[in-house]
């Protein structure tokens, strides 16, 4: 994830390669610079936008969570990543996961700091599809957890 610094370094090096360009091209109409900024904003915008989407953490916390269809400790899975694409940028997003041993449910939880305690999970959640805290849980194409 970048921190602020290297976006606006990001920011920085686009400004140098939009002007660079300008330069090789005086002759250059509008339409003609907005394409050639286009595909940089793109990049740059989508590297912002997976810094604050991951700003708040990935969801990993120590003390784990108890899975509310059967009470038993949910075990850590790893972190799936999976690309995002939207109108204004593209990222790659890696959330935790936890799977529970005994039933099956698993979970995408809340994004929040490494090493944060976990929030307890509720039937609800798991009934709706939900992460705890309100957020949507991921699945893979065709219905599956990831």
């Amino acid at each position: 994830m970048e921190t602020h610094d290297e976006v606006v370094e990001l920011f920085a090096a686009m400004c140098r390669t939009l002007r660079q360009w300008r330069a090789e091209h005086p002759e250059a109409t509008f339409d003609q610079i907005a394409a050639q900024a286009a595909p940089l904003r793109h990049q740059l915008m989508g590297r912002l936008l997976t810094a604050l989407a991951l700003q708040p953490g990935n969801g990993y916390a120590l003390e784990g969570y108890t899975c509310p269809g059967c009470g038993t400790a949910m075990v850590y899975k790893g972190d799936p990543t999976r690309q995002v694409d939207h109108l204004e940028g593209t990222g790659e997003l890696s959330r935790a996961y936890y799977h529970c041993p005994s039933c099956g449910q698993g979970f995408f939880p809340p994004r929040r700091a490494a090493g944060a305690g976990a929030p307890p999970l509720d039937a609800g959640d798991a009934e709706r599809g939900a992460a705890p805290g309100g957020g949507r849980a991921l699945s893979a194409p065709g219905g599956g957890a990831l």
